[in-house]
């Protein structure tokens, strides 16, 4: 593309320069010692609850709530725990406790909210900039490697800058966002269902978690020892669609992502879209706007690459709320109408 632009939020990570300079000014801590806390030895039973299929969801409580309406409206939240999508999974250290709160899953796109309880300055300390975790299969093998061609499984932590609590230094809060497969590619990683997620200290991979082939190659860090157990199976619906011009789109309840041709489509200004309209079965048709054009939107854009009159854009965001799309039929965006395939 001759111009692109990743417009990603906020919760994409830190850079600015205080972090940088609270990071360098902490020495080196290397830790070997490792304990879990009893929500870790009950992780499976947690994770089970992540798979289940309709009609036989158990709703478990969130344990942070504040943590997850910071990245999600309150009704959004609450639904999160009635449909079974809570997790409650802990893990900790001496320095760090992490709690994954809820974990939901499409075809695509697997996105949680982790708090982090600080339980020394060696564990606050660590955390001047975003942790990496890295996926691994049940063999150590970094799931980087498990991606076919160039569809690449990625997985990061971000936060809004300032974060949770500001008052309490002790505790923040995370969004885990994990990109499975590329929706658009016509080959697709060969995942396992179940991965294990664990963290290097920022700095320690210069390259990124590339860098690591299997879990033995973690360099020792503060946070040894920690780690999530997690279901990539979906336990949302994902929908594919086409418009007659062949430009793609999928979406979840929770995820969207729309390919377009920028130069043929009014924006009104803005760099991208900022509204669709949802068309049902039954004749409903639903109007959502993005939060860029309203206070309070529907979904939020987290980054887009724009193409011209010659070449196909793309914009990938998340609703704000669960979107129900029972008997979806089409969806008319950027001025294109794409229909269930």
């Amino acid at each position: 593309m001759n111009k692109a632009n990743d417009k990603l939020l906020d919760i994409i990570g830190l850079t600015d320069a205080q972090y940088l300079r609270e990071a360098e000014e902490q020495p080196a801590v290397i830790h070997r010692k490792r304990r879990f806390s009893a929500g870790f030895i009950a992780a499976a039973a947690a994770a089970a609850v992540m798979t289940v299929t309709a009609g036989a969801v158990t709703a478990v409580t969130l344990l942070h709530r504040e943590s997850v309406e910071l990245y999600y409206n309150e009704e959004m939240t609450s639904e999160m725990e009635q449909r079974g999508y809570a997790v409650g999974q802990v893990t900790e250290n001496e320095h760090v406790r992490l709690t994954l709160e809820n974990l939901v899953v499409d075809e695509n796109y697997a996105y949680g909210v982790v708090t982090a309880e600080y339980l020394d300055s060696a564990g606050r300390n660590a955390f001047g900039l975003v942790p990496d975790p890295i996926l691994f299969d049940s063999k150590g093998l970094n799931a980087y490697y498990l991606g076919a061609g160039s569809d690449k499984v990625n997985v990061m932590l971000g936060r809004i800058v300032n974060g949770i609590n500001n008052s309490n230094e002790d505790k923040q809060a995370y969004t885990l966002q994990i990109y499975l497969h590329d929706p658009f590619s016509e080959s697709k990683a060969a995942l396992p269902d179940d991965l294990t997620v664990r963290f290097v200290e920022d700095g320690l991979l210069p390259n990124g978690s590339d860098e690591i082939v299997t879990a033995e190659d973690i360099p020792e860090s503060v946070f040894d020892g920690l780690r999530f157990e997690i279901s990539t199976k979906p336990n949302t619906t994902t929908y594919h669609l086409i418009s007659d011009d062949g430009h793609k789109g999928v979406v979840s309840e929770f995820m969207l992502d729309f390919t377009y041709r920028q130069g043929e489509v009014s924006t009104d200004g803005n760099d991208f879209p900022d509204m669709m309209t949802l068309r049902f079965s039954d004749g409903r048709e639903q109007e959502l706007h993005s939060s860029d054009y309203r206070s309070q939107g529907d979904f939020d854009l987290e980054s887009g690459s724009l193409g011209n009159a010659k070449e196909d854009s793309e914009m990938r965001g998340r609703f704000c709320r669960f979107i129900d799309l029972t008997g979806l039929e089409e969806i008319e965006f950027a001025g294109i109408t794409y229909k269930v395939i």
